[in-house]
């Protein structure tokens, strides 16, 4: 099996592998420090593995049409290429089926992560460097183990609870260096509980089956909830949780505006159990009857009463792109699809919205979104986590 230049993949199995095509497969390892791939891999983990990948797909693009096609490709740091993530985990559903063992998925993926490992090693120790260049340089505690991303990272290092430790690795030459912000071992539970921001639940807790094919479970989205005044039995409006060391919320200012924190909770169960609120803290340029600055954040006084599986949606660190996908909910808990559209397409009383303000494009006659309910939204690099973008002021012509 070859090209039309002659070049051929690494393997290719004798029995089909899917749909009765077999499976081509061709690996390769880049180096994550490599002068040509630190602008890349400096700002995303993975990425220079990720255009790997497709350039692998470019080259073999003759045999996608016959055969099932894996680029696998991985970096001398760790990270994996979509493909090799789907292979990998296709492979540990077969390892398993035939073995028995449960674990024989998690042994193959130790096994190719210290095989990486090794050989960056390997290849590290056999090239002469400079005298006066140190490879690592860094405070922190010796012979400890780190968990470490990049410092420029704002989305990810936005996530430790502590400040991180710098270090600084540089390349065979101290011509190139890229910076990493690190947490020591005693960090690691606290930083891995919020990597789960913005995880959806999509069957549910407990797992029970849609009403509807838009109805949204309990804690699908388990940062959502409602603000209620002490006196009444319905709720004021919508709130979104976002940090749970601070157990604040986010909501509409007008929604909270001349009420006292002691008048107000906070459930994260409609109509469920309630948390006192303990401080509401107000947007300082927030002026009634204007949706500029219309945002206020409550402060819980504990978070006794909520479930466990609430926690946060995560926090953009700004405006979303074109065409982003978001989804936002009705007061009748159905799920109303929506998208970021161009910037002139938003428009307030026939004039262009103000840069504080922007809007999502809604399906023609679609349910009207819950007064402050969140506006979440994906990213492609993280297209797994919700990323609370904004807060539903008001609805009007299939626009939020």
């Amino acid at each position: 099996m070859a090209r039309d230049d002659g070049k051929r993949p690494d393997g290719v199995t004798l029995v089909p592998w899917k749909l009765g095509r077999a499976l081509v497969w061709d690996a390769t390892c880049v180096d994550t420090f490599a002068l040509s791939h630190i602008q890349a891999t400096s700002s995303q983990a993975g990425a220079v593995a990720d255009q790997a990948q497709i350039l692998k797909r470019r080259k073999y693009s003759s045999l996608l049409k016959d055969y099932e096609f894996a680029a696998l490709a991985v970096e001398t740091l760790g990270p994996w290429s979509a493909d090799m993530k789907f292979f990998i985990k296709a492979l540990s559903s077969r390892l398993v089926d035939a073995s028995g063992d449960p674990r024989a998925g998690a042994y193959l993926s130790q096994r190719i992560s210290l095989a990486i490992q090794r050989d960056a090693a390997d290849i590290d120790a056999n090239v002469e460097k400079p005298k006066d260049c140190v490879s690592v340089e860094g405070k922190g505690a010796k012979n400890n183990c780190y968990e470490c991303r990049f410092c420029n990272d704002s989305i990810q290092n936005s996530l430790y609870r502590i400040n991180p430790v710098k270090v600084v690795l540089k390349n065979d030459k101290c011509t190139s260096q890229v910076e990493l912000c690190c947490v020591d071992p005693g960090n690691w539970l606290n930083l891995r509980s919020n990597d789960r921001c913005g995880k959806p639940n999509p069957d549910g807790i407990p797992r029970r089956r849609r009403q509807f094919p838009r109805s949204m479970l309990q804690a699908e989205f388990p940062w959502r909830a409602w603000v209620y005044s002490k006196s009444l039995e319905s709720p004021l409006c919508a709130a979104t949780f976002i940090h749970e060391d601070k157990m604040a919320l986010i909501t509409l200012a007008s929604c909270v505006r001349a009420r006292a924190a002691d008048t107000l909770e906070v459930a994260f169960v409609r109509n469920g159990a309630r948390e006192a609120v303990r401080e509401v803290i107000m947007h300082e340029s927030y002026t009634p009857g204007d949706d500029r600055n219309n945002i206020a954040i409550l402060q819980l006084g504990s978070l006794d009463q909520s479930p466990t599986w609430s926690y946060p949606a995560c926090l953009p660190q700004g405006a979303p792109s074109v065409v982003t996908a978001c989804v936002t909910t009705s007061e009748t808990d159905l799920r109303i699809e929506s998208v970021i559209p161009v910037r002139s397409a938003c428009t307030l009383a026939n004039s262009t919205l103000p840069e504080s303000l922007t809007c999502a494009l809604t399906p023609p006659g679609d349910y009207v979104p819950e007064l402050a309910a969140g506006l979440y939204c994906s990213r492609i690099s993280h297209s797994s986590h919700k990323y609370v973008t904004g807060i539903g002021a008001g609805a009007a012509h299939s626009a939020i």
